[in-house]
Formats: structure tokens, C-alpha cells, sequence
């Protein structure tokens, strides 16, 4: 596609503030899209949160001298994401809500509204890259590895990656601040990025996840805790508050939780080597440069998003599912979390971890 029109998601933020910026630069005509995800979502600090977006995101567009519009996705946001997220940690699984957004309601709410105005291209803030290989579109790391988005990114299809345009894939965080210190509205260079899970704002993740049991939007089941000096479980532990590698307390001393019996709802806790494993499986395998999943030489992969790479030893299909064999054992490799594979700087594939030992 040759066309020069895009539609920008904004948030309010500076990435997606300069990301606006360089391709207007670039000559593009460039409309701002806002999208309100959080409409349906039990949380009064979200209203105020978005609200301050709003404002945040028309100051923006006045600046670059861009129109921009608001679209509410809040239904769509609460039935793809929000209650699949708390029907799997109700069951004690691990997943990264971002990871369905973006391709579910994120991404495909930009193209979708790109369409209905003519426009070609869409563009976001994130840190990641793209490239071709045999035809085909694939994600690859951005140049600034810190702030590097393509472990979230990793289940974008052909469809939407032929749409997509990163600004700021090339560029390192320290010059996105000075361009934006530069050309952008007073004092959003100096803004401070927000790392929380967005739908739980204003609440300590405990405390929030304790409010949606109150209002019956979840019901965790229990897991029996099994300490070293125990053969039996002697406590309960919400499988909602359950996150393989935690710190758990018997009396004065410290263990972590290893992995769940999902089977048996037992947890057994002990010293760091409970919660580290060398294998697990995979599900649910969403292809980038490969055109199969399968092992290659200097295959790496993540299991979450600021981790370091981790070579992998082996790929067994079995079935529906992978077994995965890695060279060194990780740290809490759990139900639900994502797996990234890469070669260099290229992502091949990615996928959901079903368990460490056996399939449940």
C-alpha cells in the first residue's frame, strides 16, 4: 500500500505523541484515534483516568494541528479481554491481557476504523519493528532493546502487520524525550510511563482482584499450600492470588511457591530451585517469520516481557501441543504466561505455556 494517510493511536502518552509527530513530519496526513477500552469495566478511578487521557490527547492533537476522534470499545475490551482475564486467574493461570489486546481489540479497532475513513495505514507507539521474509511480514526487536515491544506484539497477524507502521522501532527512548522536549506540548516529555495492568488503575492488584470476587465477576477456587515440614496442606491460598515463584510464609520462614497440581489444587512451596524448570508446554502457537514452529540453531526464546533470552534446547510436537527444552532452567515458567522465540533479533513464533510437566 502506497497511500500516505494514517490513523494514529493515541493514549495521551509521549510515545504515541511522537509517533503522531514524526509522521506528520514525514508528510503523512495523520489523524489521532483515542479508543476508550475501560467503559465497562467495574472501577470508578478509570472514568478520571480516561478523562485525563481525553484531555491529554486533544491538547496533542491541537498542537500537531491534527484531527483526532474518541471511540468507545468498552464492551468489546470487557468481553474479550477483562473477563477471559479473570475466568484464568480464577483457575490459578498466569495470563498477560496485553498480549489479546492488541491484536483483538487494539489493533484491530484502528484498522477497522481506518477503513471506514479510506486510510491506509495504521501506527502505534510501540517499541518494535517489522520486516519481510519470502513474502511475509514478522515482528523484530527495536533498536532500543530495554524498551523493546515485540515480546507484547507477538500474535499480530499478516493482516494487521501489512497495516502497521512503528515510528519508534529505530529510535532509542532517550531521543523520543528530546524530540518530544523539542516539538511537543510542555512537559510531556517528562510525563512518567505507566507499567500497571491499566484495567486495575487506582487499586493495588490485590485489593482489585478482591473487589471483582465481592461483586461475583470471579470465583477463585483454592489451591492446598504444602510446605516442607508438611505432608498435608495446613493453609488455602486463592488461586487468583496464586503466581508460580511468589514468596510464601509458614511461621518464621520463607519459601516460594512452586508449580500447581491442578488436578490435586495442591502447591508445594520450597526453596528457588520449586519454581524453576527446564521445559513446558506450549499451546496456541502464533507463527511470525517461521512458516512451521519448529527448532532451529540460536533459537531463543522469552517468557516474559523484560526477561532475558534464554537458548532453547529442543522442540517436540506433540499432538496439539510443544514440548519446549531449554539449555538452562528459567524461573517460573507458569500456566497462561506467553513464550517468545527469536533468532538474533528476529521473532519466529510465539505462544501460551499449558504447564511445566504434563498436559492438564
Amino acid at each position: 500500500m502506497a497511500g500516505k494517510n494514517v490513523v494514529v493511536g493515541l493514549s495521551g502518552g509521549i510515545d504515541s505523541a511522537v509517533s503522531a509527530l514524526i509522521l506528520k513530519e514525514q508528510s503523512y496526513e495523520v489523524t489521532g484515534l483515542l479508543l476508550n477500552m475501560w467503559s465497562e469495566i467495574p472501577n470508578p478511578f478509570l472514568k478520571t483516568r480516561f478523562e485525563q487521557e481525553r484531555k491529554e490527547v486533544e491538547k496533542i492533537a491541537q498542537y500537531l494541528g491534527i484531527r483526532v476522534f474518541v471511540e468507545d470499545i468498552g464492551m468489546n475490551f470487557r468481553q474479550k479481554i477483562f473477563e477471559p482475564y479473570l475466568i484464568a486467574r480464577s483457575r490459578g493461570r498466569n495470563p498477560f491481557p496485553c498480549i489479546p489486546c492488541n491484536p483483538l481489540i487494539k489493533f484491530l479497532s484502528l484498522i477497522d476504523f481506518a477503513n471506514d475513513l479510506g486510510i491506509d495505514w495504521v501506527a502505534s507507539g510501540h517499541y518494535a519493528r517489522i520486516g519481510q521474509f519470502k513474502g511475509k511480514y514478522f515482528l523484530k526487536q527495536a533498536v532500543d532493546i530495554v524498551k523493546d515491544q515485540s515480546f507484547m506484539l507477538y500474535a499480530l497477524g499478516q493482516l494487521q502487520l501489512d497495516r502497521c507502521i512503528f515510528p519508534l522501532g529505530n529510535m532509542m527512548k532517550s531521543d523520543v524525550r528530546k524530540l518530544a522536549g523539542q516539538k511537543l506540548p510542555p512537559g510531556l516529555s517528562k510525563k512518567r510511563e505507566s507499567f500497571d495492568l491499566c484495567f486495575a488503575a487506582g487499586f493495588q492488584y490485590s485489593n482489585f482482584m478482591a473487589q471483582m470476587e465481592r461483586q461475583s465477576l470471579m470465583q477463585p477456587k483454592e489451591f492446598g499450600l504444602v510446605f516442607p515440614e508438611d505432608d498435608l496442606p495446613d493453609q488455602k491460598i486463592k488461586a487468583s492470588d496464586y503466581t508460580c515463584g511468589m514468596m510464601l510464609k509458614n511461621n518464621s520462614a520463607e519459601y516460594f511457591a512452586g508449580y500447581a497440581d491442578y488436578s490435586g489444587m495442591q502447591i508445594r512451596a520450597g526453596s528457588f530451585s520449586a519454581a524453576l524448570s527446564s521445559q513446558f508446554y506450549l499451546r496456541d502457537v502464533k507463527l511470525q517469520k517461521q512458516a512451521q514452529f519448529e527448532f532451529v540453531p540460536g533459537m531463543t526464546v522469552k517468557i516474559r516481557g523484560k526477561d532475558e533470552h534464554h537458548e532453547v534446547e529442543n522442540i517436540e510436537m506433540m499432538g496439539r501441543y510443544f514440548k519446549i527444552a531449554t539449555k538452562e532452567k528459567l524461573f517460573a515458567p507458569a500456566s497462561g504466561q506467553s513464550a517468545v522465540f527469536y533468532e538474533g533479533e528476529d521473532v519466529l513464533a510465539g505462544g501460551t505455556i499449558l504447564s511445566v510437566s504434563e498436559i492438564v
